[in-house]
């Protein structure tokens, strides 16, 4: 990518041993994005895509008309605090030296404390997604917890005042006997970093909506269909090569290429057959049915 495009920039980070440790790549359209649209950024690391189960990770932003703009990638050994300040550093450098005025990362120890050093100007908050996703998990042996769950959302969505939210808070964990559920004790100690009513007065334009994933998600549906029209056009229009004298391999009907090569691989093992076990000397229908049984 680099030797067709030199403005491409691409890191490798190696071991003394050799051995490789980190890798960064922003294209050029993401550079060229990112100076228009650095006001707010997310940074995520969920994903596992390969054997040696690297975490994948991304910087997206969004540009002027609300959609998602990727502004580089990594693959991370470790999902350490050494590590992420490489990642930040180092993009930042090849983003000429401009930081975003606002990131938002999963709840991570390593991450928080990899951008207070590299980008302490940057508001940093967690994704609320990525918590809500939690619930299931953390709360999933208290009572009741459909409508614990339900009243855990009114209250982070719906507290319009940082005072309601710390009264509706420490009712709804009094109530609900929480007191020493270590995940909410912790959420509650950092709330200034995730819970809406203590960020509205940032800028922080929403990452993604479901509008624009039933739009991508009509892309990625629609792209497969014209694939799959297009397999359906060759298949109906190629001129078939048999490689038989079996009426049933140029039958019309059979108008999928890739069943027809399945018949025809049945067809050269069917031959291979005739020849060792002497049904050469049948006729065509008798041999068929003879391979068959």
């Amino acid at each position: 990518m680099h030797q067709i495009n030199r403005d491409f920039f691409h890191l490798m980070e190696v071991s003394d041993a050799g051995r490789l440790l980190n890798v960064m790549w922003i294209h050029p359209r993401s550079k060229a994005a990112y100076e228009e649209f650095h006001d707010v950024v997310s940074f995520d690391t969920t994903y596992l895509v390969n054997k040696y189960r690297m975490p994948f990770a991304t910087v997206v932003g969004i540009n002027h008309h609300g959609q998602s703009i990727l502004l580089g990638c990594a693959l991370v050994t470790h999902e350490d605090i050494r590590s992420f300040k490489w990642l930040f550093s180092n993009w930042l450098e090849a983003m000429g030296g401009i930081h975003p005025h606002a990131i938002l990362t999963d709840q991570c120890e390593s991450i928080k404390a990899a951008t207070r050093e590299v980008m302490p100007n940057t508001i940093h908050r967690f994704c609320l997604w990525h918590i809500m996703c939690k619930l299931p998990q953390k709360l999933k042996n208290v009572p009741e917890f459909g409508s614990v769950s339900l009243e855990f959302k009114t209250i982070i969505y719906e507290s319009l005042t940082v005072e309601i939210f710390e009264t509706n808070w420490n009712s709804f964990i009094t109530r609900r006997g929480l007191e020493n559920n270590d995940w909410l004790i912790d959420l509650y100690d950092k709330r200034e970093s995730w819970v809406p009513v203590f960020l509205h007065h940032y800028f922080w334009q929403e990452c993604s909506t479901l509008k624009q994933f039933v739009e991508q998600y009509e892309v990625a549906i629609t792209d497969k269909l014209h694939k799959e029209l297009l397999v359906d056009f060759e298949s109906k229009n190629k001129i078939v090569k048999c490689i038989s004298d079996f009426s049933f391999e140029s039958w019309n009907g059979m108008e999928k290429d890739k069943i027809f090569k399945t018949v025809q691989n049945f067809l050269k093992k069917l031959s291979l057959g005739f020849v060792t076990s002497g049904l050469q000397d049948m006729g065509v229908d008798a041999a068929v049915r003879a391979s068959m049984c």
